[in-house]
């Protein structure tokens, strides 16, 4: 794992919420500046990606409804 020693603590960043959608995102992600390294209090995060063709919104489906399923067993 490639860790950033400057990383970004999170707790840190403010978020105008006055602001539409899509300058939000852009502000946290000046704020942030390493975006697959950063912290959260004294956690180290490290976002990594694999090489497929699912999209995060299919991954999060697929485990939310394997979750349900499991609960109503």
């Amino acid at each position: 794992m490639n860790q950033n020693n400057n990383a970004t603590d999170i707790t840190t960043i403010s978020i105008n919420k006055n602001l539409p959608q899509s300058q939000r995102i852009a502000d946290f992600l000046n704020q942030i500046q390493y975006h697959h390294d950063f912290t959260y209090q004294d956690t180290t995060i490290h976002i990594q990606f694999s090489k497929t063709d699912k999209t995060l919104q299919s991954v999060l489906k697929n485990y939310y409804e394997m979750i349900q399923n499991k609960s109503n067993d």
